[in-house]
């Protein structure tokens, strides 16, 4: 839980000091401008690099991006695209900062996104937003041999050490949970029905008979606590089996030790 949360505040500074970059202010100031433009694309692409992310891009008040990092890619470029209807843009104009964790619309590629306001007199006339990939953090999971799942607020699996409960949801969505993901597009086009095995968030752990996808029936002891600042959860599973085979190995250990 500490290692998730210290990497997801590790850059919240970054798109607070970027909004402070002259360039970038006055491309925004004066957007048909392409030398301007022009340096705000080189210097977006420095700042990606230094900063070992995804993407960092510029959008101007109404969401349409006039440069980014990825400027010189035309197939997967973010200049000319509205994202204006993500909530990330929409909270760091409105509220001075925004964070969201969906799936790339140009890119397919999922990430978290942080955003933050650029002002002009005090009043947001665009906000510079930079993408971070969670993948090595995923992998991460697989390797550690645990099954762990991150849920976001809605019940969805987005992060997991079982591929094949990805973008699945904990129980069915209401229909408004349903409306805010088709605006938002958080996951779109990959999201799936709800899992058939019944995980829920508790306070306490509690214990449930299941089969992991390839696997047979095990029981599994159930621990959930919330992590992040978007009402996310992280779900631990653990065969209680183990549990009862570790406690016998110790209690042998002690044994033989006295």
């Amino acid at each position: 839980r500490l290692s998730l949360e210290s990497l997801l505040s590790r850059n919240e500074s970054l798109p607070r000091v970027l909004a402070r970059e002259e360039r970038l202010k006055s491309l925004l100031q004066h957007p048909e401008n392409s030398r301007l433009r022009g340096d705000a694309n080189l210097y977006l692409v420095n700042v990606k690099d230094e900063a070992d992310i995804n993407a960092v891009y510029l959008l101007d008040k109404n969401g349409l991006t006039l440069a980014s990092s990825n400027y010189a890619q035309p197939e997967s470029s973010f200049v000319g695209n509205n994202y204006g209807y993500r909530p990330y843009f929409r909270e760091a104009v409105k509220n001075g900062f925004g964070r969201f964790y969906g799936v790339g619309v140009t890119t397919g590629e999922p990430g978290y996104f942080l955003a933050a306001p650029i002002k002009d007199h005090g009043r947001a006339i665009g906000a510079v937003t930079a993408k971070i990939n969670l993948n090595d953090f995923e992998s991460a999971f697989v390797r550690s041999g645990d099954l762990v799942l991150l849920v976001d607020a809605y019940g969805v699996i987005f992060l997991t050490s079982v591929p094949q409960w990805k973008y699945h949801t904990l129980a069915p969505l209401h229909a408004e949970a349903k409306e805010r993901l088709a605006a938002s597009r958080q996951y779109d086009n990959v999201l799936q029905p709800a899992l058939r095995v019944k995980l829920r968030l508790e306070d306490e752990p509690y214990s449930i008979r299941t089969a992991l996808p390839g696997s047979p029936a095990q029981d599994y002891l159930i621990q959930s606590m919330n992590t992040g600042s978007l009402g996310w959860s992280i779900i631990l599973l653990t065969q209680t089996k183990q549990e009862r085979e570790n406690a016998l190995l110790a209690g042998v250990a002690a044994g033989f030790a006295m």
